[in-house]
């Protein structure tokens, strides 16, 4: 291994792990945890959200780590996976130390709401014929005042539909309740009263106590060793949470992030540490943040630097997929909008976009990501789009609309995109996109007229002939008087052959009638835009569009009458309106 190799090695080895700083979620310990298959659930970990400013706890939610990225293997060493335990307590075994000490660091192992449930596993066929389970009411307490407290150490076993208590079964005498036993309690026609008696006794009260002062971290004899790596975590974690309000600044404002060094009080360090160093005059914490950490040499642990904005930058993409996702299936049913578009290094790549309605019956569109593209051709299109609902387990069985552009490749009613989905699906409805079959319409319409195209070329000219020079552009109302003689010859000619373009009447009209016409056009184009619009709503505007060009056609003595009042205009005002 070469000096070079070895030097990154060592320090790539000597920096944290992103996610060393991260608690798993707590979850309920498993004695089983060795038989996968028999153990059942298996919650993937989470970002605990620490106490402190209300205003970034939000960013807690964005991240969601996996146990084993949470898990540091040192180098050198083998890996040794987490040990996994169930939530449910009928696997759990009282005698498992690493069980215990996972359950008191939870402190509370229940993973479901007893409002939300139903204990379908708990029913229980009496002597007479007649079924009993459990219920919700169990899970409260009711005070003498008619107030209701939750009976946070109640947990219930989905597997063999069983109620335990949970202090108690690791701190009490197994043969003394039930609930302390391997089956649970089941004995719902006396659960009440079973429940407040076991609630009342010493025993109970004895479990809970202990199981409280376990909780305590003063009574562990790595207390200490306890405390400062807390100390440490919080520490880190509160940067990172810093970190993580900065890149969604940055994101929603489209802004980019690092800059060409990675230097701070340099003009060149890019928006992401140039924020920092803002944020750092108005907090102590970050101010004492830059000044220990922002200094040092690369290999040492700052989080900083541009990798571990780009780390976090996927870690919330990967956030953000699964959120749409999950919304996603939940509705279920979905359409796909499609276009292609070009990056800034001018890379083609494809936009994926999907359509589903909200549980309230809201519409919306979610951007899931772009697709690199492989060709134009239908059939590679459509192994893009299908891999990508793959590669999210959305069910394209599921999929009941499609829209895209007017080309052929997609639109084709043989082999375009549109057909090959239809032969998936034949529930996929194709709907033209309506925005963009009003522009090529109003291109097709003005490109039929042989005076239209004139006017636009006319246009066109007049842009760039006042666009060309900011002095010409500066004196907008003047400009095109040939007389000017600050002009040269050339922009003279110009000018002399764009002011007998005014001069006739012929411009005037169509400046009126296609500034109406245009205008009206605009404001359906952004109509059309919206997403809760639907396909009634569509045929509405274009119809409203349809009568609109009629009725300009029907009042072509009004739009007449007009351009005569404008072409009466002085030259410089009649310049000035056009132009505005």
């Amino acid at each position: 291994m070469s000096g070079l190799n070895f030097n990154k090695r060592k320090s790539s080895a000597a920096t944290p792990k992103l996610t060393t700083y991260f608690k798993p979620r707590e979850i309920a310990a498993n004695a089983a945890a060795k038989n996968a298959g028999e153990c059942g659930d298996e919650d993937t970990t989470k970002l605990n959200e620490p106490e402190g400013r209300d205003y970034r706890g939000e960013c807690a939610s964005d991240l969601d780590l996996s146990e084993e990225e949470i898990t540091s293997v040192p180098e050198g060493q083998k890996e040794k996976k987490p040990k996994r335990f169930s939530t449910d307590p009928s696997y759990w075994d009282r005698h498992d130390h690493e069980l215990v000490a996972f359950v008191i660091d939870t402190s509370n192992p229940r993973n479901y709401d007893p409002s939300k449930f139903y204990f379908t596993s708990s029913e229980k066929r009496e002597p007479l014929g007649k079924v009993r389970r459990a219920n919700v009411d169990l899970f409260y307490r009711k005070l003498v005042n008619g107030e209701k407290k939750p009976r946070d150490w109640l947990e219930f076993s989905k597997r063999n539909g069983s109620l335990y208590c949970v202090p108690y079964f690791f701190f009490g005498e197994e043969r003394k309740y039930s609930m302390a036993g391997k089956e649970g309690f089941r004995d719902w026609m006396n659960a009440s009263k079973a429940i407040s008696d076991h609630e009342r006794s010493s025993d109970h009260s004895h479990a809970i106590s202990t199981f409280f002062n376990r909780c305590e971290p003063q009574d562990k004899i790595d207390a200490d060793f306890i405390r400062q790596a807390r100390i440490h975590q919080d520490y880190w974690r509160e940067f990172l949470h810093w970190s993580v309000a900065v890149i969604k600044f940055l994101s929603s404002c489209g802004m980019a992030f690092p800059g060409s060094n990675q230097q701070l009080g340099s003009v060149h360090n890019g928006n992401y540490l140039i924020l920092f160093e803002l944020l750092a005059l108005h907090d102590p914490f970050l101010a004492k943040h830059l000044a220990t950490y922002g200094k040092k040499d690369k290999g040492n642990t700052s989080y900083l630097s541009a990798n571990i904005c780009e780390e976090f930058i996927q870690l919330l993409a990967k956030k953000v997929e699964a959120y749409i996702v999950e919304e996603l299936k939940e509705a279920k049913y979905y359409s796909v909008i499609v276009d292609s578009t070009p990056n800034g290094s001018h890379t083609d790549q494809l936009c994926f976009v999907l359509r589903y309605v909200l549980p309230d019956g809201a519409p919306v569109e979610r951007f899931l990501g772009f697709l690199p593209m492989y060709g134009h051709t239908a059939l590679q299109m459509l192994d893009m789009v299908t891999d990508k609902l793959n590669r999210h387990e959305i069910p394209i069985e599921n999929l009941r609309g499609q829209s895209y552009d007017n080309a052929s490749n997609m639109t084709g009613i043989y082999i375009g995109l549109q057909t090959r989905i239809k032969v998936v699906n034949p529930q996929a409805e194709y709907v033209p996109c309506s925005g963009h079959s009003l522009n090529l319409a109003g291109t097709s319409v003005a490109e039929s007229c042989a005076t239209d195209v004139d006017f636009f070329s006319f246009l066109q000219q007049l842009f760039n002939f006042l666009s060309g020079s900011t002095h010409r552009w500066a004196v907008l109302l003047d400009i095109l008087r040939a007389t000017d003689s600050t002009q040269t010859p050339r922009n003279r000619a110009e000018a002399n052959g764009l002011v007998e373009k005014f001069n006739k009447l012929e411009t005037a009209v169509l400046t009126v009638i296609l500034a109406s016409v245009l205008e009206r056009v605009n404001k359906v184009n952004k109509q059309l835009q919206s997403v809760a619009i639907d396909l009634g709503i569509v045929v509405e505007f274009y119809s409203s569009l349809v009568a609109f060009t009629k009725e300009v056609r029907d009042n072509y003595n009004n739009y007449e009458k007009q351009a005569v009042e404008l072409f009466g205009m002085e030259m410089g005002s009649f310049v000035y309106c056009l132009l505005c």
